[in-house]
């Protein structure tokens, strides 16, 4: 049968049509799919990060995944939802829909359900072992204090908190006269003037700084009532070790070891005058106060500046004359670490030094870490035990916020201080914010937009190690970003019994429920927060020449080893004005997020670039 010509045109015209909508049927249906895709990913990405911890949801990888649920799941699903129903209608009973939903909702349920159990389990090692270590003690002082909506809880803390009229309190002392650095030098390579110089460290300012705090801390009306209470039954020939930081010795560019002559940020000798002076003055022999740090050199800079002839030295070779080596021989078993994380098979032990020592006093230094995010008292600890000074070694994967054995619900810091020798031991810890460092744990003095773009001349002074990293953690957050992870370690150690963490209500009051802060200006009265007008906003535009920092752990990480130690590219430098947080390990998102120093704000997020 011939065709009409004339309707030749009609029918190649209704053949176009429907190609075209075949065409563009299929290319929705791709972009529904691909769109489904992402935000499924998303989701469970989500629900695997954040587990039991809504807190999480602040996070900027869980506020960009979920942008993406938002953007990508709930439209597609909806569309899907709309298709397969269409498809239904037509091909099923009314029954047999209803049959397949049940089945779906029940295929949904199990697996969420099983989600939950494994996770939950694979937590329950860790929370019994710390419930143990809580029960057990010998936590001396609780105290009952109203903690947002929940009221009459009781925290455990550690036992030498005991002696202070509140367990958890932690005092700071402001004054802008104890140094007088110019930050002449701002980067790597040697420094002609040494920062801790008695020319720019004013060792009277730092005397009267102790005076203020430790009758704060404790108290008492005077300065020898309040290192009494500190060590109420210290006895006649007992040891007092005392931590020092120098994880910077090995690092900056110059000279490294004994000879140190870069500016990064060490110990400073003026602060441990002030402590020998203290405890001279109840009794304390020189030769029975113990200066250490284990994975470190204790450089001659430092020491020739001590006041006290008779002090001991000890760090990790010893150099022949007036420093000790550290020795790892005790029998005890006490000294070794138990991890509670199965999966790493580290084994370390204390050091003799503190093995031998009857008490301890932390002195860590206020800094960010461009790995594990912060190192405060916690984490100096590290510069306590054997095998973190020569070589790489494997615990930066469990304490690196980017790595991908890093778990937010254990870390191995943790069971260092939960070690007894440590836990039991300390008396006493001295923030050493003085200059401190907003950027990284590698870094030359620098200028601090809060505090009028000068060093932050403060000391913090506690017994319990969380409380007082709580507040130095607000200090540093104050200042510029720190990524949320760096939060994690707070909180394992407070639900571990070592103290109790809580963030401040704002940067302006500096307010707590639970820590009991004072706040001391130079005129050695409590501040007041309607008349402090240094502690401003941090500028975002300034300082923006911050290098990634060098990828070494505080104090106790292992001597920078070429081939490893510079090709660590996974680790986290939240200091950069550009982080890109998809590098990285499981710890790091799968999405391309911008995120710039200052306050933690919501991420821009490009979701198709995973």
């Amino acid at each position: 049968m011939k065709s009409n010509p004339e309707e030749e045109p009609l029918k190649n015209s209704w053949q176009s049509k429907v190609c075209a909508h075949a065409s563009s049927s299929k290319n929705s249906s791709t972009l529904i799919h691909q769109s489904f895709l992402i935000g499924i990913i998303s989701f469970f990405w989500l629900i695997f990060k954040t587990g039991r911890k809504p807190t999480r949801l602040q996070y900027p990888c869980q506020q960009t995944a979920l942008t993406n649920i938002s953007i990508f799941l709930i439209p597609s699903v909806a569309l899907l939802a709309h298709k397969w129903l269409s498809w239904l209608r037509h091909r099923t009973s009314s029954k047999q829909i209803h049959q397949v939903g049940l089945g779906g909702i029940i295929l949904i349920f199990v697996i969420v359900s099983t989600w939950g159990l494994w996770h939950a389990y694979s937590s329950h090692q860790t929370q019994r072992y710390y419930q143990d270590i809580r029960l057990k003690g010998p936590f001396a002082k609780t105290s009952l204090a109203t903690f947002g909506a929940v009221s009459s809880l009781t925290f455990s803390t550690v036992p030498h908190a005991s002696v202070l009229p509140s367990a958890h309190r932690v005092v700071s002392v402001h004054d802008p006269n104890a140094t007088s650095w110019t930050f002449p030098c701002t980067s790597s390579g040697p420094c002609t003037e040494y920062y801790g110089d008695d020319n720019f460290v004013d060792q009277g300012v730092v005397d009267q700084m102790f005076l203020n705090g430790m009758k704060a801390l404790t108290g008492e009306d005077t300065i020898s009532k309040a290192w009494q209470a500190i060590f109420p039954a210290y006895q006649a020939g007992e040891v007092i070790a005392i931590k020092v930081n120098f994880n910077d010795s090995i690092f900056g560019g110059g000279i490294t070891g004994y000879g140190d002559n870069d500016a990064y940020v060490d110990a400073l000798p003026q602060v441990i005058n002030s402590i020998i002076d203290g405890l001279t003055s109840i009794g304390v022999l020189e030769e029975n106060i113990w200066i250490f740090d284990v994975s470190r050199y204790i450089t001659d800079r430092f020491r020739t500046r001590i006041a006290y002839f008779s002090v001991r030295f000890f760090d990790r070779i010893g150099n022949g004359n007036d420093v000790e080596p550290v020795t790892f021989d005790s029998s005890d078993p006490s000294a070794m670490i138990t991890y509670t994380n199965t999966t790493y098979n580290g084994s370390h032990r204390i050091a003799d030094v503190l093995m031998d020592a009857d008490y301890i006093i932390n002195v860590p230094i206020m800094k960010r870490h461009g790995g594990a995010g912060i190192t405060l008292s916690l984490k100096n600890h590290l510069g306590s035990i054997n095998g973190f000074y020569a070589g790489s070694h494997s615990m930066h994967d469990y304490i690196y916020l980017n790595n991908g054995s890093y778990d937010s619900d254990s870390n191995p810091i943790v069971d260092i201080n939960l070690n007894t020798n440590i836990l039991d031991k300390t008396a006493l810890i001295i923030g050493d914010a003085l200059y401190a460092g907003w950027s990284s744990n590698n870094t030359p003095p620098e200028k601090w937009t809060s505090f009028n773009n000068d060093s932050p001349n403060m000391l913090f002074f506690g017994v319990d190690p969380v409380a007082i990293d709580s507040v130095m953690f607000d200090y540093l957050d104050r200042e510029g970003y720190v990524n949320p992870k760096s939060e994690d370690i707070l909180i394992v150690a407070a639900n571990a019994g070592l103290g109790v963490h809580e963030r401040w209500n704002n940067d302006t009051d500096r307010k707590y429920s639970v820590i009991d802060y004072v706040e001391i200006g130079d005129s050695g009265s409590e501040i007041d927060d309607s008349t402090e007008d240094s502690e401003s906003e941090p500028d975002d535009s300034t300082e923006d020449s911050e290098s990634e920092p060098d990828d070494s752990t505080e104090d106790s990480e292992s001597e920078p080893d070429d081939s490893t130690e510079d090709s660590e590219s996974e680790i986290d430098g939240p200091n950069d004005n550009f982080q890109n947080s998809s590098s990285g390990g499981s710890g790091g998102c799968f999405i391309l997020t911008l995120q710039f120093r200052g306050k933690p704000t919501t991420p821009t997020s490009l979701p198709l670039s995973w």
